[in-house]
């Protein structure tokens, strides 16, 4: 059964988000010892590939991109990507699924996949030396899949036993609950997994149709990440040219997606699971990810962070936990979400003021500028440790700044901002947010959820 934890997402998401944010031209000496280490090919059919060697390690890791995501779907197609990329996977002319499995344990490598807002992926992990045997199942799980009956159906059952837990866990009627108001009549609108209305949709028939649509060279890109000599890039080119180079190149016009418009108010939600207990996010505007003010935006979310846990938390003992986030993919919509909260009284005046207090001047910002900037870059780069971190970091950074390398620049970008810059983009953004512009959603039981005092 799938997880929706809604804001373990806000978490894993906002991570992403700090990888993959604005850029801008500067470099540091950390961009200038990993560059060098990055490699770009086009396969035959204009595939690019962007390698990077990641010396010493004995993993590699490779991932085809698809652009689109769910975006490039209606609501009512929701769980469609996700489903096409199950299927994918689970076997193919070559590989049927007992022999992936087989292999997959004797080699100790792993399919996976991934679907969201603006691209989806399909992937493996393995030990280097496996690397062509892996690639080889990708490949032949990518361009011929069985697509089975019953896989379809075993998947379907899962999918429908999501949209039920959709129905009773609070975090997933809260995720919905977004998903019908923030997001409404927005392209973000169509979810990862199927919901209600979304189950009589998908069939076998609709997968293979979305299928080809989404083996395209022309929304298609390639990662790879290992130590590998120069002959072994020779050679793990030529092998993914033999593998993807005589997939077709079709038109493909990727959804162009509007600015997230948030209006004021509450939305209140009843579940009976949730007990007396809330679990509410409130969302705001902010800054793009391209923007200038949204590295210094992040920063001032820090601040704010702080102040939320010390007087919504600690103070008043208001929730189990709170914070800060982003959500969306190319387009962002502030949010801020209270886990647990069992205090109705005065709540939303509770978290306004733990966003007005922050320090007054640049003199008061620049007392803790610098130990905010290294928990920014530290947060970002933790990710790096890993091969398959270093691939999403390359994955967002292609697709969202349309550069593999580019997230290398952060800690220069990080730097180069000023307390003056901090101030301002609390000013602008997160001010309004201690003055009641804000949009709440709530999810509690039905005698409660009409005694939190958000407005």
């Amino acid at each position: 059964m799938k997880s929706r934890r809604f804001f373990v997402f806000i978490s894993a998401f906002f991570l992403i988000s700090l990888i993959s944010c604005a850029s801008s031209s500067s470099k540091s000496a950390y961009y200038e010892d990993n560059i060098s280490d990055f490699f770009e090919y086009t396969l035959s059919n204009g595939i690019p590939v962007a390698l990077k060697n990641n010396t010493g390690s004995q993993i590699a890791v490779i991932r085809v991109i698809f652009e689109g995501g769910t975006a490039n779907l209606s609501k009512e197609e929701s769980g469609l990507e996700n489903l096409t990329l199950e299927l994918m996977l689970h076997g193919s002319k070559k590989y049927p699924y007992q022999t992936i499995k087989r292999l997959s344990f004797d080699k100790s490598f792993g399919l996976t996949k991934s679907s969201s807002r603006e691209f989806s992926t399909a992937g493996f992990t393995c030990i280097k030396r496996d690397i062509f045997e892996a690639l080889d199942i990708l490949s032949d799980s990518i361009q011929n899949p069985l697509f089975n009956e019953n896989d379809f159906e075993q998947l379907y059952r899962l999918e429908e036993d999501g949209v039920q837990s959709s129905k009773t866990e609070p975090e997933a009627v809260l995720a919905s609950t977004i998903s019908d108001t923030i997001f409404e009549n927005h392209p973000y609108a169509s979810e990862t997994h199927a919901t209600e209305k979304s189950l009589k949709n998908l069939s076998l028939k609709a997968v293979k149709n979305h299928y080809a649509s989404l083996v395209n060279a022309s929304r298609m890109k390639i990662v790879c990440v290992g130590s590998f000599s120069q002959s072994e890039r020779e050679d793990i080119f030529e092998k993914l040219n033999e593998s993807f180079g005589e997939i077709e190149q079709k038109s493909f016009e990727k959804k162009a997606i509007p600015k997230i418009q948030i209006t004021e108010g509450t939305v209140r939600e009843v579940c009976a699971e949730a007990g007396s207990t809330g679990y509410a996010t409130g969302f705001f505007s902010c800054p793009e990810r391209t923007d200038f003010d949204y590295v210094p935006y992040v920063i001032a979310t820090m601040f704010v962070d702080d102040a939320i846990f010390r007087i919504v938390r600690e103070e008043n003992g208001a929730v189990y936990s709170a914070g800060t986030g982003v959500m969306g993919a190319s387009r962002f919509v502030g949010a801020v979400s209270l886990f647990k909260a069992t205090k109705f009284e005065e709540l939303g005046k509770i978290v306004r003021a733990s966003f007005a207090d922050f320090p007054k001047n640049e003199k008061e910002v620049s007392k803790k500028l610098d130990q905010y900037k290294n928990q920014f870059i530290t947060q970002v780069f933790d990710n790096s440790r890993t091969a398959g971190g270093i691939a999403s970091n390359i994955t967002a950074s292609w697709i969202f700044r349309d550069s593999p390398s580019d997230y290398l620049k952060r800690p220069s970008e990080v730097e180069s901002i000023t307390a003056k810059d901090v101030l301002e983009a609390y000013q602008k953004y997160l001010k309004p947010v201690s003055e009641g512009k804000i949009k709440w959603i709530i999810v509690s039981e039905k005698d409660s959820v009409s005694q939190f005092e958000l407005d």
